[in-house]
């Protein structure tokens, strides 16, 4: 009986609206071996990767991995499965080794002083352990990214184009690494761009417009497809600035970070070539003969020729009601419990806005989806921190309010912090809700701010009383969770009064709380899928 394929992809098909990624996608990676997905730019490699990763969905088609559909059983493979991203998705601002602690720790690793040891010298990190990661090379990137994938053991490693953008020395280091994780039992997918890098595996598969062209071993590719051409890679700066010059003088093709060049075959290309690069001033340049057995097929198709088809591809206090508790008319003490109120405001919805939209930037949402993970704790892990955040800075500034200004919480302070964290927790799912609606970080900031925080402070009853405010403005002010709350505080630390009067605005807090938090997290879960 043949052994189960560890992978095996049937008429895989995805497409983003009107934008076909893949294509009828049929293929099989076998234990102990590594695939390579091979193809320039634009191809569909990462949709391909991420959608075997599990981090996004196909339109059509079935994945299995160790024999489990992972389109309904994901998490039974799912601890079987690393994946490293084509950009580096980890934390610049941590060390390596604490890198590798977080990893750990999501993943519930308990021998993480053994497994540390071994992973660090086996991708000979020994000396950059406590470096921030920020300041390593790129080589040195794509290997803490491996070990990081590997912190867990698993038996599939899906690597995104690991080597894009790495020096000629730390690609030929990292896949010494790869050659000796596969002796060891391991079965690895990777894409490249890279086609002298598609012969180092046991077969590859060719990849255009999301379409696979050909798939078996490099050996059978290049007998198969021998050619009369040959092909030059060329590495160097100002590339990009001359593709118009070298797309008069031959065929080319974009492939990562640099140019291949196909000609017909003969001795004297090598020399032309040379002269060609002088003339167009490029004298910073690798020239390297590269196998043409992959170029036939693809030019013949007529798929990826960039000369023929162009691919570069917030009630309010009443001034009445102010005098009868504020006797004194001080400013200090309408102003200060509101105060209280905005600082939680200010503080938990920038932040949480920023959390989830800077981890979809900086890649690191995906090496947390693929950890074990549920999507309820990933919110906590977001939510928590800043939660903690907002109660110490809320309990300073009780202090300060009653210690410095003199002014007493005459209510209940266990109904203060109990309707305080209700405030906060509305003001979590918020934040929560435009991080995952947001493109940018800097997006995210400019709608918390502007389109959120200034309309609640104007519209609370902080700043104008909401009855003097015109009357077609007065109905949208009871959609503002700001405006309850002040009625809350001003009520517990001025007036004294409890629940049994305060019992509607706490109520009415409490909805906006899991409105907020349910649609918030409802987006997340489909951020995430």
């Amino acid at each position: 009986m043949a052994e189960v394929p560890v992978i095996f992809v049937k008429n895989l098909t995805k497409k983003f609206g009107n934008v076909l990624a893949n294509y009828e996608i049929n293929f099989s990676v076998n234990r102990g071996e590594i695939f390579c997905v091979a193809g320039p730019d634009g191809a569909g490699k990462t949709t391909l990767i991420r959608q075997i990763a599990g981090s996004i969905k196909p339109t059509e088609g079935t994945i299995h991995i160790f024999d489990v559909d992972i389109q309904h059983n994901f998490d039974e493979v799912k601890r079987k499965i690393g994946y490293v991203s084509q950009n580096f998705s980890h934390y610049t601002d941590l060390t390596v080794r604490e890198n590798l602690e977080f990893f750990a720790e999501i993943h519930q690793i308990q021998n993480f002083s053994e497994k540390y040891e071994k992973l660090i010298k086996f991708a000979k990190l020994e000396n950059f352990q406590n470096v921030l990661v920020g300041n390593l090379s790129g080589g040195m990137k794509q290997k803490l990214a491996l070990i990081c994938a590997m912190i867990y053991d698993p038996e599939v490693l899906l690597l995104d184009e690991p080597t894009t953008g790495v020096d000629p020395i730390s690609r030929r280091e990292f896949w010494f690494l790869l050659s000796s994780l596969v002796k060891s039992g391991k079965t690895i997918l990777l894409s490249t761009p890279y086609l002298d890098e598609a012969e180092r595996v046991n077969r590859v598969a060719l990849l255009n417009q999301g379409k696979i062209l050909v798939c078996d071993s490099p050996k059978n590719l290049i007998e198969k497809f021998n050619s009369d051409f040959d092909v030059f890679e060329i590495v160097g700066k100002g590339l990009s600035e001359s593709i118009d010059l070298f797309k008069k003088k031959c065929e080319i093709q974009l492939f990562g970070d640099r140019i291949n060049v196909v000609m017909p075959k003969s001795e004297r290309n090598l020399n032309e070539l040379n002269e060609f690069i002088k003339g167009v001033g490029l004298p910073e340049v690798e020239i390297e003969r590269i196998s043409p057995g992959f170029y036939k097929h693809l030019i013949a198709e007529e798929l990826v020729s960039v000369s023929k088809k162009g691919y570069f591809r917030y009630s309010g206090i009443s001034p009445e009601i102010r005098v009868w508790y504020n006797p004194e008319m001080e400013t200090r003490r309408f102003l200060l419990p509101g105060i209280v109120a905005l600082l939680l405001l200010i503080i938990a919805i920038p932040l949480t806005a920023m959390a989830v939209v800077r981890e979809k930037e900086s890649g690191t949402i995906e090496q947390i989806l693929v950890s074990p993970l549920k999507p309820y704790q990933i919110i906590a892990g977001k939510l928590i921190p800043f939660l903690i955040i907002g109660f110490i800075d809320f309990v300073f500034v009780l202090l300060v309010m009653r210690f410095w200004f003199g002014i007493q919480i005459r209510g209940s302070v266990l109904l203060l912090f109990a309707t305080a964290f209700l405030f906060e927790f509305s003001n979590l799912g918020i934040g929560l809700f435009i991080s995952t609606s947001s493109k940018s970080q800097q997006q995210a900031v400019i709608v918390s701010v502007f389109g959120v925080i200034v309309p609640m402070i104007y519209l609370s009853g902080f700043v104008f009383p909401i009855e003097n405010m015109p009357k077609i403005i007065q109905p949208i002010t009871y959609l503002i969770p700001l405006r309850y709350f002040l009625v809350i505080l001003r009520g517990i630390v001025l007036k004294g009064i409890g629940f049994a009067e305060l019992w509607t605005q706490i109520l009415i807090l409490l909805g906006f709380g899991v409105i907020t938090f349910v649609i918030s997290s409802t987006r997340f879960r489909k951020v995430l899928q």
